[in-house]
């Protein structure tokens, strides 16, 4: 087996071709695509692709485009040059679309597509391609690719995470209360927010599962210190993910985070579905805004972060299985213990590879072990689960 590499997260990352952040949430494999900077350089990132799209409506408003959830990911059928359809995921943080290479390959794809999402036509779209097995193994189904933010550039696009639908419309977002608020220009949606008193520029990424990450986190104050919590799959190789709870709150739009806990990153600051889908989000890309509709509860209130659960066991994909990477010294275990490079086979029962999608946030999921077969041993191995980050 070929070993991974293992390196630890600098200060400052570099333009990507794709980021794949792997961890256990209760200690079911959540994959999430972050920081999707599919390009080599600045000016790629910031510059709209030029494309013409249509969308077939019979009198209706409101289109609801044609997804399925696996966790909290929003994945949708997709044509690509006419075949398919084909499963690639939802993500505003994807500034391109991302095809899978071998995929590519057997359609001949080059570097523009025609898309199809039921009624909506896509033409000459920007696409980029990249490897999807240890995304599609981490998600527990097959995905072929990601589905660029700007293929819905045309069209108010709104995640509503109450209904877990996508929907498309025409017209314009209006400016003049606290719910609407200002975006980059560009293909990805960063927005300004307040950070324990520090302005950061911060991208609305509804292709990360978890809360807040930021890159420099040196200046910050923490309850609780930061920590190795998990690892992250880059294209440069697997590095270690720190976390700790932030002391003080974060403020973006009518958003407001009560000491969130916050996960160092590579490259770029931005928050996840942990915290947006507590809203309906709406984007108006020509105009450089989006909204937020906040979902059940008292408007406003601040909102509070559960502990970082875990085992403290951290993996990554290895071809149909799961590597032992690192082991925190403080996990418990019953029926033997886990040591690094021992390969994962089944995880509470189920292989690797026949997992399904993960918890989604909503659910709330209390466990207290997560039960690991490996190739060395003969029987499983119990790891309890317990607060990281309290």
């Amino acid at each position: 087996m070929r070993p991974i590499e293992l390196r630890k997260i600098g200060r400052r990352g570099v333009a990507l071709v794709s980021i794949f952040y792997l961890w256990l949430r209760n200690d079911r494999a959540d994959a999430v695509i972050t920081a999707l900077a599919v390009c080599l350089g600045i000016s790629a990132c910031t510059t709209a692709p030029i494309h013409s799209s249509t969308l077939s409506l019979t009198g209706e408003s409101v289109y609801v485009l044609p997804t399925e959830m696996c966790g909290d990911y929003f994945v949708a059928p997709v044509l690509i040059n006419g075949h398919g359809p084909y499963p690639l995921l939802l993500d505003t943080g994807a500034g391109t679309t991302i095809i899978d290479t071998e995929l590519a390959g057997e359609i001949g794809l080059g570097r523009r597509a025609d898309l199809g999402v039921g009624a909506l036509a896509v033409q000459g779209a920007r696409v980029r391609k990249s490897g999807m097995d240890a995304l599609s193994i981490a998600l527990g189904r097959r995905i072929d690719g990601i589905l660029g933010h700007p293929v819905f550039r045309d069209y108010l696009l709104t995640y509503d995470f109450d209904e877990d639908r996508i929907l498309l419309s025409d017209g314009r977002l209006s400016t003049g209360g606290t719910d609407v608020i200002a975006t980059s220009q560009g293909t990805r949606p960063f927005v300004d927010a307040d950070v324990a008193g520090q302005p950061v520029s911060i991208l609305i990424d509804t292709g990360l599962s978890g809360g807040l990450t930021l890159v420099d986190v040196d200046d910050l104050d923490f309850s609780q210190p930061v920590q190795v919590t998990g690892a992250r799959m880059r294209i440069d190789g697997l590095h270690l993910v720190e976390s700790g709870r932030l002391a003080g709150t974060t403020t973006l739009g009518p958003m407001v985070l009560d000491a969130p806990i916050v996960n160092k990153s590579v490259s770029v600051d931005l928050i996840g579905q942990k915290y947006l889908s507590r809203y309906n989000l709406t984007f108006d890309q020509k105009n450089a805004l989006m909204r937020f509709e906040w979902i059940g509860g008292d408007e406003g209130t601040p909102i509070s972060t559960d502990p970082l659960r875990g085992t403290g066991v951290v993996v990554a994909p290895v071809g149909d299985t799961w590597q032992v990477i690192r082991v925190d010294p403080d996990t418990e275990f019953e029926n033997g213990t886990l040591e690094v490079g021992d390969t994962i086979t089944v995880v509470d029962g189920k292989p690797v590879t026949e997992r399904s999608c993960p918890v989604p946030n909503k659910v709330e999921e209390v466990r207290e072990w997560t039960e690991y077969l490996t190739t060395r041993l003969q029987q499983p191995v119990r790891a309890r689960i317990r607060a990281l980050v309290r």
